[in-house]
């Protein structure tokens, strides 16, 4: 059967030209440690925040918000069609898919406490996999799918936690009277980074996946947390605050070269890699509103 060559939006032709830009800086030899930073290009999609992008690269999660409250909105690149999957009269917040692309974690507050829940796509109604008073959130799922990385406040101060992906054998990760926040697992399984503040301000960090062997990557006076790693396991991308501005930093997985890649001090959070690992998906924060958008990521040299 024909199939008809697909419209490319007007949206899409600027991010083809930031692209363009970043290969020819990689070319002439540019020092990438000195960078100002790279252009950020909007999706044509207004308040939303927090995305996710999905394993094959052609939609992105994210959390719309609408009414004091957010729903879980997926929003198809191609051809900016939206659709949402999750919310009611309830907040839920920070999509995450399963490797496979069938699955959503996500935290919600419909049955009160903020707690974990995973969505399939195929159907059916999100199911519920934690149970706390308090709060669990920003989900990260392990590269084979089979269990979820979490933060929690169970203990009174934010731990790392994980579990089964359906929700049980939860087992603490971290413990002291630090706060440890929004685990990502890295791309072989074997480590997982987050913030903490161990050492004052939050910095990130790197463990074995089972817990213990941490490693501190950034030690920066400003805060810097929601680590996520690159496809290829190279690269971490980060949030560092500063005041009332935050912006998107990356450094190599060995906590050298951190460079910032975002380019002006506005208001930066959330980063999650496309697939091909040549774009960061973002939001950016104007007057009380957010927008989601893409970074490109320069080439290596």
């Amino acid at each position: 059967m024909h199939r008809a060559s697909p419209i490319v939006p007007d949206w899409i032709l600027p991010l083809r030209l930031a692209a363009v830009l970043v290969l020819v800086g990689a070319l002439c030899g540019c020092d990438r440690g000195k960078s100002e930073g790279v252009p950020f290009t909007p999706f044509p999609i207004p308040n939303v925040r927090a995305p996710a992008w999905s394993p094959d690269g052609l939609t992105i999660a994210c959390s719309r918000l609408k009414e004091g409250r957010s729903d879980i909105l997926l929003f198809t690149i191609e051809t900016a069609a939206t659709r949402v999957v999750a919310g009611d009269e309830s907040s839920e917040d920070c999509p995450a898919w399963s490797p496979d692309g069938k699955r959503i974690a996500f935290h919600s507050d419909q049955l009160g406490s903020e707690d974990i829940y995973v969505l399939s796509l195929g159907g059916g109604e999100p199911k519920r996999l934690t149970r706390s008073p308090g709060f669990e959130g920003f989900a990260g799922w392990s590269p084979d799918g089979k269990r979820i990385a979490y933060q929690s406040d169970a203990r009174g101060h934010w731990d790392i936690w994980v579990m089964d992906a359906d929700g049980g054998h939860k087992t603490p990760l971290t413990s002291g009277a630090a706060d440890d926040t929004t685990p990502a697992w890295s791309p072989n399984g074997a480590r997982i980074a987050f913030g903490s503040t161990q050492e004052g301000s939050s910095d990130i960090w790197v463990m074995d996946a089972t817990g213990g062997n941490l490693q501190r990557l950034t030690q920066a006076s400003d805060d810097e947390w929601r680590p996520a790693w690159s496809p290829d396991g190279k690269s971490i991308a980060y949030v560092r605050s500063h005041g009332q501005h935050s912006g998107i930093w990356l450094m190599n997985a060995d906590g050298s070269d951190q460079r910032r890649l975002s380019r002006d001090d506005g208001r930066y959070h959330d980063p999650s890699w496309a697939p091909d690992g040549k774009r960061l998906a973002c939001d950016r924060w104007e007057a009380k509103q957010p927008q989601i958008g893409w970074l490109a990521v320069p080439t290596a040299q």
